[in-house]
């Protein structure tokens, strides 16, 4: 959603950082739609990078808007935990979060992704440039976030976590049922 918690201005001036430093072109997408829209277009223009920025609208297909990027950007204010970031990890992006709870629950910066400071751009650039110039370490952090799904988001892992603990609470149930029983005799 380009909406202001979703901080989409900060990618924006990054990237008119980056795009100085950077050798050879490079494009922003930007997937989605939302009130900032407008703003977000005037802020393209204002900082001279219209030319490589993709105004991408609402998707359906999000697995071919992930196979489509190198990286994965996800600078929210305010954020929970976000299936668009579970998404890009899950497809083995690479990816670079701001320093909020709701990413800080899954990313541990330099791990499987990268951490920068909210509403802070020439730090998000400096992250974006990192991966953008470095194909090993971005090939790592993708493996290692794509581990991370797999280890503690893939489905059969969260229905399996339900299923144990389900489980002990059933049984702990019926000790305490099969305990009671026997005190009331």
């Amino acid at each position: 959603r380009r909406h202001p918690q979703k901080a989409p201005d900060t990618p924006l001036r990054a990237f008119a950082q980056l795009r100085a430093q950077l050798s050879r072109p490079v494009v922003l997408r930007l997937v989605g739609e939302g009130p900032a829209h407008a703003d977000l277009r005037a802020l393209a223009a204002d900082l001279g990078i219209t030319d490589a920025v993709d105004f991408a609208g609402p998707h359906d297909d999000v697995a071919h808007q992930l196979d489509r990027a190198d990286t994965f950007v996800l600078p929210s204010r305010v954020e929970g935990l976000s299936n668009a970031l579970l998404e890009a990890m899950a497809n083995g992006l690479p990816v670079v979060v701001s320093d909020i709870p709701g990413n800080r629950t899954v990313i541990e910066d330099g791990r499987n992704g990268l951490v920068a400071p909210v509403d802070d751009p020439p730090r998000l650039a400096y992250a974006l440039e990192r991966l953008l110039s470095d194909v090993g370490l971005r090939e790592r952090l993708g493996r290692a976030g794509r581990r991370t799904i797999e280890q503690t988001y893939a489905l059969d892992t969260v229905a399996a976590q339900y299923v144990k603990l389900y489980s002990s609470v059933t049984d702990g149930a019926q000790r305490r049922a099969a305990v009671g029983g026997r005190h009331r005799r």
